[in-house]
């Protein structure tokens, strides 16, 4: 009977469902199919179709069937001769076949009538547009990963080539990311529109991503070293129903494999500083170029266990660097001073310093402006008293002895100014790097239906990188960190028939990382305890470090890293595949599982954290700027180092956090039927079904949700029913126009109380989609078209209140018209802080305190992609592929604030802030603990009860609402020339546009009716790169000089230049949350003093209670960004016929040209320029580099 060509999906039902198996490891093997014909067209069925790889024999043989069709999958990628035999033909023989990672071929026979032992060679290399599939990408080949320049050697830099995909990082050094090495695991790249969260990074078909609960989602583990990898293909979007969660890309990396001969490599790169540029900051200033020593050193071999049967491939890299980061950051300015008596003088610092304590309602000598309720009085000559000062009766000294004491702890400033006024190149502004990554695969073949192969990888580093590049102890950074990875493949295949075909995958892998954030908690410094500074900090059981807080003052440099950090994330996978070949369907399906478990052994911050505004010093409590005794010498009201020596912080914690265990699971079910219709076209169409569980905690350490309707306890308290029932309460709570809930409503609920474990609802009809066709136009032309339905990684935020407690530091008992005087008594927390108390109390978890939550029907990420192309073959082996492609992605998650006052109240209260800021009866008081937010003060102020509906809490914000989305357009243009005459090129632009709808932008207490939509933070208009590899015409085998030897061959044989260039359109601009009153923000030339229209006169602070008008950022106006040369040139020495040396050289960012960040948005600091010529202030650039400097690497390599 006649097997129909169209899939029977319905026949096939039953295996799949039987198929709920094990691995979300898509496959990185190659597959080849094609047509056998006699001269007339026919179908040729029987014949013997026989693949077999040329550097290591591996045979693989198929039958065709009755159509004459024929597939040959899980071909190791590399070079293949190809041989068709069948009765009363001569034999046909494709002497060169090569053979991509994940690469579906097609290559059609048409034999010659003769006999079998005629053969008839066919040199010729296949065509180069793809017939097979309409899925969207780049291979990079051997050629490319091997000799394109790449700083760090990560292979996974080489993405940027592919059009439509972008790494984000633009900020390298002391605070930005610390390079481009296998060390430095990321997940910030774009592919195909998507979010850095929604890639798929695959090594040889096993997951090499981390997972959602760690905060790296779509991110890679570990990058194999550039001389282990095969090749690797970006495939976006990707129409092939084996893959699985994504809404971006897939990257599909192939390590090398041993073969008949034994090849290998030794290699050692250096970098020394003395061949390096010096940063553009370190050459304004005067500095010296830091010390730069980087080697990374390694080998690779591989070889026959016993040949044609049993192939090894080893490699191992090293890496040792100190690599110089230059800190311009900034300190406690020179213009304060801390006089002799122990005053503070901020005179010097064109800030006007205003007393909290003096806080009143304003009167017509105020000069207030429109909208302000409260003022203060300045401190005499902008001086804050100390208590040896001098002073008039009745006035106290001020300055606090704890304040004082911390501000001694700043270094001083290495250049004037107030800002950025600290610049450290020497010892203490460098990174120290280390790592070790030893890989192993071994290939078995039983016989040419059953085959092996093994993988095991592991990856160890350690960071020491001073971010800050303050002296010890105070330092933050990541300090001796640590980082290791490891995973373990096993991979079966069978051919049961010619038209069966089973392959089995498992994996294990496992990542753990330890980040301490300073040099005390990595026990490298002395400690600076909090008694040292006279403050007494409770003692939370969960760390024996005696550390002081964590201190961060507004603008300025954070000191005394005390964050304690421990993660640790496995996998274990395994998928089951089936291939059936039916007429012209090659159908695969098969089903994958995946259990992941997280464990975090961090506690946070136990050992507290304080930050220091201007709240407590500006004029106005609720708004900046209105200042009336600003003028021509006085720029603004309010500075944070004058908070900071009153000993009043604006906000601080401490946490109290126990560990966590969770695991989840992913199951999958795919059909995939790649339909060759006709000669011409090829249909591939897909369906997926995907379950991604809701995690389950070890210990139900875990929130399950938030019950709107549940009444909470509290409504039965007898003290809340009495201040409930109090006339005096009454009366004030209407005159203020409040009515407290008479029934309060609201509590967070948990996993395994009253419920289920799981805290999220589990979605079983997540079904996707899948179609694509391509459809050869001509020979040389195919025309492709494709659409897939995608789930991304989900999204879970994990909330754990009551087994994570964070106890707030109370600022303020009357709403921030003063502050407390907690801090400054030196016992910041008097009532002692908040103990986690599980799920026990129930509904009264954390009441007094914010809250966030995770709806139990947490949605997934759902993506469409779409891609619409052509592509051509050009003369001299140069492919021309131009598409249009599209991204849709919906229920993508964004926090949103419920506890809101409504929006009648908001304009109610811009035209009198007294309605929402003036202080009532604080119903809770006496039901709250006094150490929550709202239950710490008699009174509160009336907006408090005007939010709702769960005024019990003081915020309550959904963290997984899924109204975000993002849509992403763009037109793709690649032109690729494969290696021949010693020439590969590859020209990837793309022009594109993102857009967004994420958040609100105005989301506190008060909330706008819908999301803002705006260009994506990663927008960039015009990207284009352009890469090559040459061996350069002259000297042996080339065109020119061809016959060189002796001396002369020596100096001009086998030369070859690389490069990497790159241009593109800068990021979006963040604008100020002010308002503007002038005709236009954009200027006709921007320049680095005046990026945008920063007149000051133009720009006024937004007063308390009105929205924000401006977006936060806009596409009209670009943040800086330059182009980029990477550049290598490198000669080989042909020892012996076997043995060679090459020698190379690359500079990386040839011209040497800083990027520079984004302008300033702050409306309090005026633009100026100071005297070494950089700028500070609003709309200005400052002289930060953002990337690195020239940097010149050489390199020697041993090829056998």
């Amino acid at each position: 009977m006649r097997v129909g060509r169209f899939p029977l999906i319905g026949s096939l039902a039953v295996f799949l469902l039987s198929s709920a198996m094990l691995l979300p490891a898509q496959e990185f093997r190659a597959t080849l199919s094609g047509i056998v014909k006699d001269p007339s067209g026919g179908a040729v069925p029987k014949a013997r179709v026989k693949a077999v790889k040329k550097d290591s024999g591996q045979a693989y043989s198929v039958t065709t069937n009755d159509e004459g069709f024929y597939v040959i999958p899980y071909l190791i990628p590399g070079e293949y001769q190809v041989t068709v035999e069948a009765a009363s033909f001569r034999r046909s023989v494709r002497t060169t076949v090569p053979l991509n990672v994940a690469e579906k071929q097609e290559l059609d026979f048409t034999l010659e009538l003769g006999s079998v032992q005629q053969e008839v060679a066919v040199t010729s290399a296949p065509e180069i547009v793809n017939t097979a599939d309409a899925s969207g990408g780049t291979l990079m080949d051997v050629e490319q990963v091997q000799n394109l320049p790449l700083n760090g050697r990560q292979v996974y830099m080489l993405m940027q080539l592919t059009p439509g995909v972008m790494f984000l990082q633009t900020q390298f050094g002391s605070s930005g990311y610390s390079g481009t090495r296998g060390w430095d695991a990321n997940n910030n790249y774009s592919m195909c529109g998507g979010w850095t969260s929604y890639n798929q990074f695959l090594l040889n078909g096993s997951p090499a991503i981390t997972d959602e609960a760690d905060g790296w989602a779509g991110g890679w583990f570990m990058s194999p070293n550039q001389d282990a990898v095969q090749e690797f293909k970006i495939v976006c979007p990707a129409l092939d129903a084996e893959y699985g969660r994504t809404g971006g890309g897939i990257v599909n990396t192939t390590l090398k494999a041993g073969a008949n001969d034994f090849h290998g490599t030794l290699f050692d790169y250096y970098v020394n500083s003395a061949l390096n540029a010096n940063t553009f900051t370190n050459n304004m200033v005067g500095a010296p170029k830091g010390l730069q020593i980087t080697n990374q050193y390694g080998g690779t071999i591989g070889g026959p266990l016993y040949r044609n049967k049993a192939f090894f491939f080893g490699s191992f890299e090293g890496y040792h660097e100190i690599v110089p980061f230059p800190v311009v950051t900034s300190t406690l300015p020179d213009s304060v001073k801390i006089l002799p008596d122990g005053s503070v003088d901020f005179s010097g610092t064109g800030y006007l310093v205003y007393d909290p304590l003096t806080t009143h309602l304003c009167t017509a000598s105020d000069n207030c402006v429109n909208g302000q309720t409260y003022a203060r009085t300045p401190f005499p000559n902008d001086v804050i008293p100390g208590p040896n000062s001098p002073l008039p009766t009745g006035i106290l000294s001020r300055v606090n002895p704890s304040g004082l004491a911390i501000m001694k702890l700043y270094p001083a400033p290495t250049v004037s100014g107030l800002l950025n006024n600290y610049i450290q190149t020497g010892g203490l502004a460098e990174g120290r790097y280390r790592y070790y990554q030893p890989m192993v695969r071994v290939d078995y073949n039983f016989n040419e239906k059953t085959r092996l192969y093994g993988l095991w990888a592991w990856q160890r580093g350690h960071e020491h990188r001073n971010s800050s590049g303050f002296p010890y102890p105070i330092a933050t950074g990541n300090i001796d960190s640590e980082r290791d990875f490891t995973t373990t493949v096993l991979d079966l295949t069978h051919v049961f028939s010619p038209v069966w075909v089973v392959d089995v995958q498992g994996s294990f892998g496992r990542f753990h990382q330890d980040f301490p954030e300073g040099p005390m908690v990595a026990g490298l410094a002395k400690p600076i305890t909090a008694q040292s500074l006279g403050l007494n900090m409770p003692k939370i059981p969960t760390t024996s470090l005696s550390i002081a807080p964590q201190i961060q003052v507004s603008g300025y440099q954070t000191i005394i890293g005390n964050n304690i950090s421990e993660q640790a994330t496995n996998a274990y996978d395994l998928r089951p595949v089936a291939m059936h070949i039916m007429g012209r369907n090659n159908v695969h399906f098969g089903g994958e599982f995946e259990d992941i478990q997280y464990a975090d052994q961090g506690v946070g911050r136990p050992l507290g954290q304080f930050g220091f505004g201007t709240g407590f010093t500006q004029d106005d409590p609720f708004t900046r700027g209105h200042c009336p005794g600003c003028g021509a010498t006085v720029t603004s009201d309010g500075f944070p180092f004058a908070s900071l020596a009153l000993g009043d912080p604006n906000s601080g914690s401490v946490d109290w956090n126990q560990t966590q265990f969770e695991t989840w699971k992913y199951y999958a079910l795919f059909l995939q039927d790649d339909f060759r219709a006709t000669s011409k076209v090829t249909f591939n169409m897909g369906l997926r079904w995907d379950v991604q569980t809701s995690p389950s905690e070890r210990f139900n350490r875990i929130n399950a949700g938030f019950c709107w309707t549940c009444t909470n306890p509290i409504t039965n308290d007898p003290t809340y029913q009495a201040n409930l029932a109090n006339a005096t309460n009454q009366a004030e709570w209407k005159a203020a126009g409040v009515t407290p809930p008479a029934t309060v409503n609201g509590g967070l609920l948990f996993a395994g109380v009253s419920g289920p474990r799981a805290p999220y609802n589990n979605y079983y009809t997540q079904w996707q989609p899948r179609f694509g066709i391509a459809y050869a136009l001509r020979p040389r032309t195919v025309i492709r078209v494709g659409y897939g339905q995608y789930y991304a990684i989900q999204n879970q935020h994990d909330t754990r209140s009551g087994f994570t407690q964070n106890t707030g530091y109370i600022n303020s008992l009357d709403g921030g018209l003063t502050p407390s005087n907690a801090f400054s008594t030196g016992t910041p927390y008097p009532n002692g802080v908040l103990s986690p108390t599980g799920a026990s109390l129930g509904l009264l978890t954390n009441i007094g305190n914010g809250v966030g939550y995770d709806w139990r029907t947490r949605r997934i990420p759902f993506s469409q992609q779409w891609i619409v192309g052509i592509q051509q073959a050009l003369p001299g082996s140069i492919l021309l592929d131009v598409a249009y492609s599209g991204n849709y992605t919906s229920r993508m998650t964004m926090p949103e604030q419920w506890d809101v006052t409504s929006n009648d109240q908001q304009a109610a209260c811009q035209v009198n802030n007294n309605l929402c800021n003036q202080l009532v009866p604080n119903p809770f008081y006496g039901v709250l603990p006094k150490n929550s937010s709202l239950g710490s003060s008699s009174k509160i102020q009336a907006w408090n009860l005007m939010r709702g509906p769960f005024p019990e809490f003081n915020g309550v914000t959904e963290f997984t609402n899924p109204g975000a989305s993002s849509r992403w357009d763009a037109l793709l243009v690649k032109v690729e020339k494969r290696v021949s005459h010693g020439l590969t090129l590859l020209s990837a632009f793309t022009y594109q546009k993102e857009f967004e709808r994420n958040h609100w932008l105005n989301n506190g207490q008060f909330r706008d009716v819908t999301p803002i939509r705006e260009v994506a933070y990663f927008d960039r208009t015009l990207v284009w790169r352009f890469s090559g590899v040459w061996d350069l015409p002259f000297g042996a085998r080339q065109h020119l000089l061809s016959g060189a030897h002796g001396a002369l061959g020596f100096l001009i044989n086998h030369w070859n230049i690389d490069w990497i260039y790159t241009e593109a359109s800068g990021s979006p601009m963040s604008l100020p949350d002010a308002y503007f009153n002038c005709s236009s923000i954009s200027v006709p030339h921007p320049t680095f003093g005046q990026w945008f229209n920063n007149n000051p006169s133009c720009w006024q602070a937004r007063p308390q209670w009105t929205r924000r008008v401006l977006p936060d950022r806009v596409g009209w106006i670009r943040n800086p960004y330059v182009p980029n040369l990477d550049l290598a040139l490198q000669k080989r020495f042909h020892l012996t016929e076997k043995f060679s040396l090459q020698f190379r050289g690359e500079a990386f960012n040839l011209t040497n040209t800083p990027v520079f960040p984004g302008p300033s948005t702050d409306i309090f600091t005026p633009p100026h320029q100071l005297a070494n010529g950089s700028w500070i202030g609003l709309g200005t650039v400052p002289f930060s580099q953002q990337n690195f400097p020239r940097n010149i690497q050489f390199s020697l390599k041993f090829m056998y």
